[in-house]
């Protein structure tokens, strides 16, 4: 299928040819699973705890790719009376490392403070994304977003 839509979109770019690659199925690429955040609140501070696990291709494991992910803890307002977009509150900068194994298990540990957390009134609904991309081949990121948590800070 891979090989036919290729051939179609060479076609209708006026190109010449185009070289197929087509992967079996277990090369198709980096994933994420198993995302969840929690959230606990000790004194006037919260420690956010995201987790998921990070998979990877024989290929991308022989060939030591360098990959990075990044994690990240948002405030959903989407569809809320004065919502607009959900806000952005705290991130775990990318980190690039060597795929070596997989599955690989990542924790992303956040200490806030309720004022950070507290962008309105009543409860904060918050979730957490991880984004994992291929540095050695400049591919497309993918990222997963954890279940929704209510907290009140």
């Amino acid at each position: 299928m891979r090989s036919r839509l290729a051939h179609v979109f060479a076609a209708t770019m006026g190109l010449a040819a185009l070289t197929t690659v087509v992967c079996p199925p277990e090369a198709e690429a980096l994933g994420i699973s198993r995302a969840t955040l929690t959230a606990a609140q000790t004194g006037g501070s919260w420690i956010i705890t995201i987790r998921a696990t990070e998979t990877f291709t024989p290929q991308e494991i022989q060939q030591r790719w360098t990959v990075a992910d990044n994690a990240h803890v948002y405030e959903r307002d989407t569809g809320e009376p004065f919502g607009g977009s959900d806000d952005h509150l705290i991130q775990h900068g990318e980190e690039n490392f060597t795929v070596t194994r997989s599955p690989q298990n990542w924790t992303w540990t956040f200490r806030t403070n309720s004022d950070k957390l507290d962008t309105e009134d009543g409860s904060e609904r918050i979730y957490g994304v991880v984004t994992l991309r291929n540095v050695s081949t400049g591919g497309n990121p993918v990222s997963i977003r954890t279940a929704i948590t209510t907290i009140d800070p």
